[in-house]
């Protein structure tokens, strides 16, 4: 019993546009009717053979599929095609294209359907140049999974405008003068934190310290001063083993100073590890080694602090852990 099939409507839901065609499915609904030749409605499943050709009579199969449709009581079928064989983007590349049915073992039908777009279907077929901006895309659309590696350089941003919102590892730069030039400390006679610097950082990276203080130097002939200072994650401790230390040192035959100090200046700087984002203090320490009981005392003290994301090389610098003292820079919490 010959078999016939009527067409009731085509919803094709697949993007012609070859570039697009990722972003939409890779399916389009047909719906028909099949019939024997008296025009009765067929309700068996039934083995069809779908074929899309580039034309409506003549031409190589672009695409085949086999598929098994459940007709209703009035013959109707719906099928979801592209769910076997995948259709791809290179068939549906603008030019016109035909669909063919072959029902059970009648012969493939003709004449062959055009496969038409819905309307707005063709808006999305011809995007021309230059026709997506910046308002059209939604804030946060475009995520770092959506860029070819490499594919933004220097020569794609506009210069200024990236700011430090918009970068999360960029250097930063922390600056504290705690005791100014007319203001005298004394100097402890132990070992003791003058002051610290904290530095919020947005990864892991490296911070680089710098400390600079004057140190008025009560000197009396006979007696050697010597003192330490030192830049360390932890305070009121200096250890020779880490990692150098500044000292100002008076010899004894020095002469005494009638009126006044002898003063000194004293740099040191020093960079850490950091192991990821947070918040990290560094202390600036001292101690008086010889010479304690002298009136030393210290002003315009500065503190630097600058953040580093990238090592680009000389003598690697220690992993908290590797440091002889065993120090930890870990986040001041």
């Amino acid at each position: 019993m010959r078999k016939l099939v009527f067409i009731i409507y085509l919803t094709i839901t697949i993007t012609l546009a070859g570039t697009l065609f990722a972003q939409a499915p890779g399916t389009f609904i047909y719906q028909g009717r099949i019939t024997d030749i008296a025009g009765e409605p067929i309700t068996d499943s039934t083995t069809v053979v779908f074929t899309i050709y580039p034309d409506s009579v003549e031409g190589f199969p672009l695409w085949t599929e086999i598929l098994t449709v459940v007709p209703d009581a009035e013959g109707v079928f719906t099928i979801e095609l592209g769910t076997k064989t995948a259709l791809s983007s290179t068939i549906f590349n603008g030019e016109k294209r035909y669909l063919a049915l072959k029902v059970g073992l009648d012969p493939e039908m003709q004449p062959r359907q055009l496969l038409s777009s819905g309307p707005y279907a063709l808006n999305t077929a011809d995007i021309g140049d230059n026709s997506v901006t910046s308002a059209k895309i939604a804030p946060g659309a475009v995520g770092a999974s959506d860029l070819a590696p490499n594919a933004v350089n220097s020569s794609n941003v506009i210069n200024g405008s990236l700011t430090d919102l918009d970068l999360m590892n960029e250097p930063g730069l922390g600056f504290k003068v705690s005791v100014p030039t007319a203001t005298f400390r004394s100097l402890p006679a132990d070992t003791l934190a003058l002051d610290s610097i904290s530095m919020t950082v947005p990864s892991a990276g490296f911070v680089l310290v710098w400390a600079h203080t004057n140190v008025a130097v009560d000197h009396a002939n006979g007696t050697t001063d010597e003192i330490y200072f030192q830049v360390a994650p932890y305070r009121d401790s200096i250890l020779a083993n880490d990692n150098g230390f500044a000292i100002v040192s008076l010899p004894a035959e020095l002469p005494t100073q009638a009126t006044g100090w002898y003063i000194q200046s004293v740099d040191f700087h020093r960079p850490f590890t950091v192991a990821g984002a947070g918040t990290y203090k560094y202390y600036f320490n001292a101690t008086v080694r010889t010479g304690s009981g002298n009136d030393d005392s210290f002003y315009n003290l500065q503190l630097t602090a600058m953040f580093f994301p990238t090592y680009y090389g000389g003598t690697p610098i220690p992993s908290p852990g590797d440091l002889l003292n065993n120090e930890t820079t870990e986040p001041d919490n």
